[in-house]
């Protein structure tokens, strides 16, 4: 997605009632990894968008004992760090 001049890379994540971590906090270091690569990937295959900068977001979904469920959004969740 896209957000002003920031290409903005999602990661969805949701949770069952009875799981103990939040859904947005189980984004693991390897994962921020592989979401790294995916973006360097989209961002060869698409060069129009080079010019934007780009954040990581995570999105955690997580059901609440009532049946609905709760959303967290953390904008800029973390910075690659290769």
């Amino acid at each position: 997605m896209r957000e002003g001049d920031c290409v903005v890379f999602v990661e969805v994540r949701s949770r069952g009632l009875k799981t103990p971590v939040p859904a947005a906090q189980t984004v693991d270091r390897h994962k921020q990894q592989r979401l790294s690569r995916t973006a360097r990937v989209f961002l060869a295959t698409y060069p129009r968008y080079g010019e934007y900068g780009s954040r990581f977001d995570v999105l955690g979904v997580d059901r609440t004992c009532d049946h609905a469920a709760t959303v967290s959004w953390i904008r800029d969740a973390f910075r690659p760090s290769d």
